[in-house]
């Protein structure tokens, strides 16, 4: 496995089919023929426009749009409340699950399919774009895990690309593409720590209405209506967040040593 390579190769891709093509190869190549892979686009609150690779079998696929597997999967939900990968097999017991008998129905159906057991991995990005592969296998082993982390660390390629193709060509008024002045983002984040206009230009040393255009070019940019929307959208889009500010030392660190070192800080 080259990942210098295959980075190269992915920063030629200009569609979805031609990644699908390079994630075949590539796993296949460690053992993974069949796998279902999505990616939410969350450029907002709103129902998230969505991008799916799947090499699974076609009347599989099928079922699964016709009876509406997809509002009641147990694995798909998995990856929207855990960073943890899941790995799953059809017998185990899912009537504890919080879809309760429609997750039982659910793998039941994946068990007439002939799929048995598998991995789910999430995959999230700092645009709060997020995602997971369910890679096919027949049973768990340790050296499936070997596999696995393989699996994990080429999914983060394949992400990026995708996310890249649907700025380039889906949508490119896409907030995700907005680029904040370090102004901007600076008075954002003070207004988001709940200093009101007066407080931020009083701390950055420039005027209130100075500070009001900051914000109403912001909330122009990312088509916001209000500071709130303004504040929560810029977080969600990874263009603010705690600790930006990486030159100024954090203010509280617990660090965690082994006991033998002897020293405190």
């Amino acid at each position: 496995m080259d990942l210098k390579q295959l980075q190269t190769e992915l920063d030629e891709c200009n569609s979805y089919q031609e990644v699908l093509v390079m994630m075949r190869r590539e796993y296949s190549a460690i053992g993974y023929d069949d796998f279902f892979y999505a990616v939410q686009i969350l450029e907002s609150f709103k129902t998230p426009p969505a991008v799916a690779y799947s090499t699974l079998k076609q009347e599989w696929l099928a079922e699964v749009m016709a009876n509406n597997y997809h509002l009641s999967d147990p694995i798909s939900y998995h990856y929207m409340h855990h960073t943890t990968p899941l790995f799953w097999h059809v017998d185990d017991d899912w009537s504890k699950h919080p879809y309760g008998e429609n997750a039982v129905e659910f793998m039941a159906a994946v068990k007439d399919v002939g799929y048995l057991a598998g991995v789910c991995i999430p995959v999230f990005s700092r645009e709060c774009t997020r995602g997971f592969i369910n890679l096919i296998f027949d049973n768990h082993t340790e050296q499936e895990l070997v596999k696995v982390a393989l699996g994990s660390l080429l999914i983060k390629y394949f992400h990026e690309t995708t996310l890249r193709i649907w700025l380039e060509q889906e949508d490119q008024n896409s907030p995700l593409n907005v680029k904040l002045t370090q102004r901007e983002s600076e008075v954002i984040r003070h207004i988001a720590d709940g200093l009101t206009s007066r407080q931020t230009a009083q701390k950055l040393g420039i005027s209130k209405r100075t500070i009001d255009a900051h914000i109403a070019s912001a909330q122009f940019k990312l088509g916001c209506d209000n500071r709130q929307q303004l504040i929560c959208m810029s977080t969600n889009l990874g263009l603010i967040f705690p600790s930006q500010d990486y030159s100024k030392a954090p203010s509280r660190i617990r660090w965690v040593l082994p006991e033998d070192y002897g020293i405190e800080f």
